[in-house]
């Protein structure tokens, strides 16, 4: 798929007349004003278009159908948002691991899809159809009275992490050990990999060896939410 799609010369021409112009001459016919064909030759609209449109026949959009529908796609859009609100960068391509991650979710495959990961291009297209709501931003600075946090209070919240992260006989929350698998060569983890670890410690693997959105939501599931039940609450503001 080019970055850019560019229409052929040649190529079929769709939709050359407004909707304005579409709704009128449906009601014309509709009302015995005008016969198909005579509409047809008024508006400049195809004979057969104007046919489908009052069988209620192919009326969809023309071209490949999008791959999520549009309550899909606007969970999409809510999901940078309320990352954005919490202060947190969302790029192009953590949108694409977002809707990797909901396929493989819902046990869908996708065929023109590598592995059902989006390409950059569906990426900008998404962007582009949802320009209302989410676009490209540069970085800039935070505000000063963010910015102005001292030793103090980032002591002050690991200490408070710390209790939080214990439960009540006193044991830390498990850990949770990232393999790399470009490095382990293999797609699963060996139980050799795994002895002589912290006990409670939860393995996992990923292509880059980095803590991505498959390992923190296995992380968050198994480790995390079972563990904070028998912790003491920390609120963030």
């Amino acid at each position: 798929m080019p970055r850019k799609y560019k229409k052929r010369l040649d190529a079929r021409k769709y939709k050359c007349y407004s909707e304005e112009h579409l709704k009128q001459a449906l009601s014309d016919i509709e009302f015995k004003k005008m016969s198909l064909r005579k509409a047809s030759e008024h508006y400049s609209i195809s004979l057969g278009t104007l046919s489908h449109h009052m069988n209620k026949k192919h009326t969809g959009k023309t071209g490949h159908p999008f791959v999520f529908n549009n309550d899909e796609e606007a969970t999409f859009v809510e999901h940078p948002q309320t990352v954005a609100k919490w202060g947190f960068p969302f790029d192009s391509f953590d949108l694409r691991l977002l809707a990797k991650n909901y396929l493989d979710s819902e046990g869908r495959k996708v065929t023109q899809f590598n592995n059902n990961f989006p390409s950059a291009e569906w990426a900008n297209s998404f962007i582009k159809r949802q320009s209302g709501e989410i676009t490209f931003r540069f970085c800039q600075n935070i505000k000063r009275s963010r910015s102005n946090i001292g030793s103090r209070i980032v002591k002050s919240y690991f200490d408070e992490l710390k209790k939080s992260l214990t439960d009540e006989s006193g044991d830390f929350i498990p850990l949770t050990h990232i393999y790399n698998k470009s490095f382990c060569k293999a797609e699963h983890i060996w139980t050799t990999w795994t002895e002589g670890g912290t006990k409670g410690t939860r393995y996992n693997k990923s292509k880059s060896g980095w803590f991505d959105a498959c390992c923190f939501a296995d992380w968050f599931e198994s480790i995390l939410i079972p563990g904070i039940d028998k912790c003491a609450w920390l609120l963030v503001s």
